[in-house]
């Protein structure tokens, strides 16, 4: 048995929000509609990508803005850069004996390339994105896939969404960790995680104690 920590990448680990918005923007132009200001894209992506796709174009051209969000995305990649303490933490959960599993709505190729390029693939025992499952996150058949054939004492998820925190809630006793996120916002009070921290560094701090208790 493990004790396994489910990472959220974009805007968790990695500083991906300036790449995201960008070709969101390029998606939106080719389809005629006005770019988004970064409020509204931190308001309008707060759901997965295929969710956000079929509200906006519907089942029928959805498949057809993927490929053009997808391709616009690739120009943007230089905009991606690890948050401050990524690798530090992840380091911190290996040395506890956490099994660190990367689990994101992202393009599960474009997830793997990040990965690799900002040197993190070793630091985890699974990098799963979208596309893998038959449902993205937070739906628990995602969740099921990340751990397929594992067994765990403790499940922690690490994210910067309620959705990272609704993954938490699919099983008794598992751990939810916010970070970068202001928790007063209407849709994290009414979900709110077990613990919240500023920084990947304050997550650290709170690895560190290890085996944390289960919130009362």
């Amino acid at each position: 048995m493990d004790d396994i920590i489910l990472w959220d990448w974009d805007n968790t680990l990695a500083d991906t929000f300036s790449a995201i918005l960008a070709a969101q923007n390029d998606m939106r132009m080719h389809f005629g509609l006005a770019p988004w200001t970064p409020k509204q894209a931190k308001e309008g992506m707060n759901v997965s990508g295929s969710q956000l796709l079929t509200t906006l174009f519907g089942p029928d051209k959805r498949e057809e803005a993927r490929s053009v969000y997808l391709n616009a995305y690739q120009k943007h990649t230089d905009q991606v850069k690890l948050k401050d303490g990524a690798y530090e933490a992840l380091e911190t959960a290996n040395r506890l004996g956490f099994c660190n599993i990367l689990a994101s709505n992202k393009n599960d190729l474009l997830l793997h390339r990040e990965v690799a390029e900002t040197g993190l693939t070793s630091c985890f025992c699974r990098i799963i994105g979208a596309g893998i499952a038959v449902a993205d996150k937070p739906d628990k058949r995602f969740v099921e896939t990340a751990l397929k054939g594992l067994s765990f004492k403790q499940l922690i998820t690490i994210g910067d969404s309620r959705s990272d925190i609704m993954m938490a809630r699919r099983y008794p006793h598992a751990i939810a960790i916010l970070v970068g996120t202001d928790i007063s916002s209407p849709e994290i009070q009414a979900t709110p995680p077990d613990y919240a921290c500023a920084t990947l560094r304050d997550v650290e701090a709170l690895l560190a104690e290890h085996h944390l208790k289960e919130p009362s």
